[in-house]
């Protein structure tokens, strides 16, 4: 079987209301196109704090998801707070055993409310380089705040060679069935209810595919840090002239949740 880089599960998705970014600071359609798809109805509200908790873990885990997610603010106008607290938006398990995930955006209030883990972080551990753990973790924190997969979009035109990907995925570490490889792996954002434009190879929301998962032998790069259309993503989504709204476990019972 051929190496290829850590494949997540980031939950189910709706195709209702999802967005690409294709300018930088503003609006689609005003600027250079720079391609990242994502779920605009599961935005956390600009200017606010999550507060982020674990579940498990060593303090060597915990320290890295402290060292590496908050690079996501140094572009998005949100705020990540790691808390000893019964009131979270963001709770993180260290599972072995079910490998890397998160919920999508504020999908993750759904689980966290509950006392249930909303991300999974069961790759990091110190066998792994320091290039694996910064990608699995920014990678994760992205679903967090409301990215998807960037191969998911519908400008994405890798050509795969599904049984060898099925064959693949189907063996461990994942042991994914044939819907679940095609939720992950294949499924497709798709126009109208998707705007995107330019695919980018670069973002750190891409998988890592091996050229023997393609019909025409191109792979996919191992994208461990972000992209400029990441960053680009992040500044738009949670724009810096946005009022800070505090914490959002402080709203949960506003939005039905218990």
């Amino acid at each position: 079987m051929d190496s290829y880089g850590p494949i997540c599960f980031a939950g189910n998705f709706s195709e209702t209301s999802i967005l690409a970014l294709d300018a930088p600071g503003g609006l689609p359609g005003d600027g250079e196109a720079l391609g990242l798809a994502m779920m605009t109805y599961k935005f956390w509200p600009a200017g606010c704090e999550l507060r982020i908790g674990f579940q498990s873990g060593s303090k060597w885990q915990k320290d890295q998801v402290k060292k590496y997610a908050p690079e996501w603010c140094q572009h998005a106008n949100i705020k990540l707070s790691f808390v000893d607290s019964e009131k979270l938006d963001i709770l993180i398990a260290f599972d072995p055993n079910l490998g890397c995930w998160s919920r999508i955006g504020t999908d993750c209030l759904q689980y966290s409310s509950r006392n249930l883990p909303s991300m999974n972080l069961g790759w990091i551990n110190e066998t792994k380089s320091e290039d694996n753990i910064h990608y699995i973790i920014l990678h994760e924190f992205g679903h967090a705040l409301g990215a998807v997969h960037e191969h998911s979009s519908p400008y994405s035109q890798i050509s795969w060679n599904k049984e060898k990907v099925y064959q693949d995925l189907s063996g461990p570490p994942h042991y994914w069935d044939r819907e679940k490889v095609d939720q992950n792996v294949f499924q497709h954002h798709t126009l109208p209810s998707v705007q995107a434009t330019k695919f980018d190879p670069d973002s750190v929301m891409l998988y890592n595919f091996p050229a023997s998962w393609t019909t025409d032998g191109k792979g996919t790069g191992y994208n461990t840090k972000l992209s400029a259309s990441d960053k680009a993503f992040a500044k738009t989504c949670y724009p810096a002239d946005s009022i800070n709204t505090g914490f959002i476990s402080g709203v949960l019972g506003a939005l039905g949740f218990r």
